[in-house]
């Protein structure tokens, strides 16, 4: 057993609790996806620190966040960020021992006729690090910028954020995530093969599938099994979840709670054993308002909704002031040396004990499955998905 899961802080736990319930949302038949709970959960909660009332509330409910009062959860957003990127500052991927390269960022634009209330705008760049700048929206130079911003933040993985910018909208709250590091026990380049991987239906298709023998922490029930794939800095990790032969990933992500995730993970153990998964790369990109809707956040979205505390008093008045969208993309590379992934979420707002030793295993991953990019310290889910064919270039496009 590997002991017990850490207790999360609340930033942290509430990216694990969204992440597979927007996971089952999102996943479909045929196409792959890829989120990143952290990204998405830090973007909600630029906004939340602008809501009030009702639409607070219900923020924080989807978030499943329980902080006494919103300066305890940006305090505990600042503490857990400042651990969880405190070894990997300046950190440089290319080497022998090199470790992983992980980086957040979030900014705020906003159109140069809004007056923003100057404490929200101090209370992003002082607890979230926020970049703040007032941009013409109707120039259309500006959707250059902020696409720019994003495409420099993920070193080129996300060109391009937003592909319209609306003169009417006011505000433009983005997170970025970057995340780059080698296995700490690499694949073998010569021993990957071309394989069967069978697909939703059971059609088969050529994959490159990589391969290893060695020792992993590894688990298995009558539902799925499990492995843990460290990274050179082992405070990060892959773990690669494969349904039960004769499950469709579908109906497995449909059922796979974050509870059931932490269950999974307290029991790994070190086996000895032989290990394939296919090579994959791609690109998602996903306007996810709807199912942001399905976890319990609906008055943000509409007329109602209360962001007042974001505008100054000296605001000239107009009749609503609510999330028009929010737009998820990401980028993923998992190849024999490590994992390259990127994420960026944008939001914009509309004016208006030692077991004895254990049996190898053999894990082949030949079909659909998920996996979880984790710091194991904090809890924290970096990035997420579900694979359904490892040779798609992306699932659906923003």
């Amino acid at each position: 057993m590997r002991g017990h899961v850490s207790q999360p802080s609340e930033t942290m736990k509430s990216t694990g609790k969204i992440c597979f319930r927007l996971l089952n949302s999102l996943s479909g038949a045929n196409d792959n996806v890829c989120i990143s709970p952290l990204s998405i959960g830090i973007a909600l909660q630029l906004v939340l620190c602008g809501a009030d009332g009702n639409t607070l509330e219900e923020l924080l409910q989807a978030l499943d966040i329980k902080c006494a009062g919103r300066d305890a959860l940006a305090t505990d957003f600042h503490n857990s960020m400042q651990r969880l990127l405190a070894e990997s500052r300046g950190v440089s991927f290319e080497g022998p021992g090199a470790r992983v390269q992980f980086s957040v960022a979030n900014s705020l634009w906003s159109h140069e006729s809004a007056v923003l209330h100057p404490g929200f705008v101090d209370y992003l760049q002082r607890y979230y690090a926020a970049e703040a700048r007032s941009m013409d929206f109707a120039n259309p130079q500006t959707l250059s910028t902020i696409n720019a911003w994003v495409s420099a933040k993920t070193y080129g993985k996300i060109p391009v954020i937003l592909q319209q910018l609306d003169p009417s909208q006011i505000l433009v709250l983005i997170n970025c995530a970057y995340f780059k590091a080698r296995w700490a026990a690499q694949f073998d380049m010569a021993q990957t093969i071309m394989d069967n991987f069978f697909l939703f239906g059971d059609s088969a298709v050529q994959v490159p599938m990589m391969q290893m023998s060695c020792t992993l922490p590894y688990y298995r029930d009558q539902s799925c099994e499990v492995v843990e794939l460290a990274y050179t800095d082992k405070r990060f990790c892959m773990y690669v979840i494969l349904p039960t032969r004769g499950t469709s990933l579908k109906h497995f992500v449909a059922s796979f709670s974050f509870e059931q995730y932490q269950r999974s993970i307290v029991s790994l153990a070190d086996h000895r054993g032989q290990f394939a998964m296919p090579r994959f790369k791609f690109e998602y990109g996903k306007r996810i308002k709807p199912q942001l809707m399905q976890l319990g956040i609906s008055e943000a979205f509409t007329d109602k909704a209360n962001f007042w505390n974001m505008l100054s008093p000296s605001q000239p008045k107009v009749p609503f002031f609510k999330i028009d969208q929010v737009v998820h993309k990401t980028f993923i590379d998992v190849n024999e040396e490590g994992t390259e992934a990127a994420a960026a979420t944008a939001i914009t707002m509309w004016g208006g004990s030692m077991p004895p030793p254990l049996p190898p295993f053999e894990m082949k991953v030949d079909r659909p499955f998920m996996f979880v990019i984790a710091e194991k310290d904090s809890d924290a889910i970096l990035f997420a998905g579900s694979v359904q064919d490892p040779r798609s270039p992306g699932g659906d496009a923003a």
